[in-house]
């Protein structure tokens, strides 16, 4: 730098006046541009000292991209037809007409979930996304709290791109909705915890949270950030079109939102509108009393043997049902409300039972 240039630089900086610190405010506002990833320039007298600084620092990796050099990069999969998620536990992956070696991919397991973009996991406390690319990133680069027995799990909106999911930061369970198809954040949700282990989101559906605190289940209206709480004995099973499949205690809310509340098992789906009910059989039951079953092709019947069943990412049901004998599988993929099914592959599983990815059953 010319001396001439070095003096014309102090003689203008010199002249700026200083705002007093206010170190709360660049805390919250810090934490706020790395939540929404939203990074904003502002072009100043010193923009080629900005710009110096900036190149140096760019090098230092972020928290969320150290956690993502931990994972290699896999060979893209299809997702335009479902994200067809499905394994032999401990020897293959199978998602969008890829087969993967599982011994590499031991976090896409039932408490990962399957998502139209790929497949959602966390990595002590981050949650990560395995990307229809291949490539495995950090859906939070701050830094968050690896809580021994955090498992928040993550949840869907099947209307949208939209997926929530939860980190604990300074003792606060922070709930995030992301739109997954433009990486922007639509929601955030916070409320201190304890235990935060005790944390679980249970479903997510058209901008409402229905989570576990360990004191009760709640639902979280995000657009006003309203709390309705829907007792500490009801289980929500899954939420879609505003149909609540619930087990334990009928939830009796202060507010009705429309909901419509239908009991079922903690281990069973709605359908994507929500007007039947996924349930360890081929045939649907309607959650209307006046409505009738959808039947899929591939039925189950004793003389088979076992068979199992997930939503798919789509909207298709995913069965795995015994061809022959046991534990000969084929994979099926049925649309609704035909009910048809397509034949995806056959599966001879050695690790158990056949497992599909984001449904512990």
């Amino acid at each position: 730098m010319t001396e001439d240039l070095t003096v014309a630089l102090h003689e203008r900086l010199d002249a700026l006046d200083v705002p007093p610190g206010d170190v709360a405010t660049v805390v919250r506002r810090g934490r706020r541009l790395r939540r929404r990833r939203q990074a904003r320039t502002t072009i100043t007298l010193v923009a080629t000292l900005a710009l110096a600084w900036f190149g140096a620092t760019a090098l230092i990796p972020t928290a969320g991209e150290r956690a993502a050099d931990g994972y290699a990069r896999f060979d893209p999969f299809d997702v335009s037809q479902g994200l067809r998620a499905y394994a032999d536990p401990g020897f293959a992956v199978h998602m969008g007409g890829q087969t993967f070696d599982a011994t590499e991919l031991t976090y896409l397991d039932t408490d990962a979930v399957a998502t139209p973009r790929g497949v959602l996991f966390y990595d002590h406390g981050r949650p990560m996304l395995m990307r229809e690319d291949g490539e495995v990133v950090a859906l939070v680069d701050g830094p968050v709290d690896a809580v021994p027995g955090f498992r928040p799990t993550a949840k869907i909106d099947s209307r949208s791109d939209e997926v929530a999911f939860a980190i604990v930061e300074d003792d606060e369970a922070v709930i995030t909705v992301r739109d997954l198809a433009t990486n922007e954040d639509v929601h955030e949700w916070r409320t201190p915890c304890e235990p935060c282990s005790a944390i679980r989101i249970d479903a997510y559906d058209d901008g409402v949270l229905y989570l576990r605190t360990g004191r009760s289940t709640v639902a979280v209206l995000l657009a006003t950030g309203e709390v309705v709480d829907l007792g500490a004995t009801t289980r929500i099973a899954d939420v879609r079109s505003g149909v609540v499949l619930y087990n334990g205690a009928t939830p009796r809310p202060t507010t009705t939102r429309g909901w419509t509340f239908v009991r079922g098992p903690v281990d069973a789906q709605l359908t994507f509108d929500g007007a039947h009910v996924l349930d360890w059989s081929s045939s649907l039951r309607p959650t209307d009393p006046s409505g009738q079953p959808l039947q899929l092709d591939v039925a189950r019947t004793t003389d088979a043997g076992p068979a199992f069943w997930t939503m798919d990412t789509d909207g298709s049901v995913l069965v795995a049902a015994v061809n022959g004998r046991y534990p000969n599988f084929t994979v099926y993929d049925c649309e609704l409300p035909s009910g048809s099914c397509t034949e995806v592959g056959p599966l001879r599983p050695r690790g158990g039972d056949p497992a599909f990815i984001g449904n512990d059953m």
